[in-house]
């Protein structure tokens, strides 16, 4: 499972980009909860399953999920709303392939 976490996360960096630089388009922010959600199926459910230095990042992620996830539902005429919540996340989802890559031994 955590094999298969960095090319989710670069995946996610990618939506959420794109959901940065044209927020109005639904289909864009429709594929970004979608891969949201596989990163989410990805994640270690809970401490126990996930070596101590990433767990601080899967809650941040977890954290900035939820307030992406409901800007995207609630965005209304307000698309740009979405933009700046999208961005933090995309720079913890960066820092996790940033870590995932990383030898464990480092």
């Amino acid at each position: 499972m955590l094999s298969e976490l960095p090319m989710a996360a670069k995946a996610a960096e990618k939506a959420c980009a794109a959901a940065i630089n044209y927020p109005a388009d639904i289909e864009l922010r429709s594929r970004l909860v979608e891969v949201l959600d596989q990163v989410a199926a990805l994640a270690p459910p809970n401490s126990a399953t996930c070596p101590d230095h990433l767990h601080d990042l899967f809650c941040q992620i977890g954290i900035w999920v939820d307030i992406v996830r409901y800007r995207v539902d609630n965005a209304g005429p307000a698309a740009g709303s979405i933009r700046r919540p999208a961005r933090h996340l995309q720079r913890v989802l960066s820092q996790l392939v940033r870590e995932l890559q990383e030898p464990v031994d480092a």
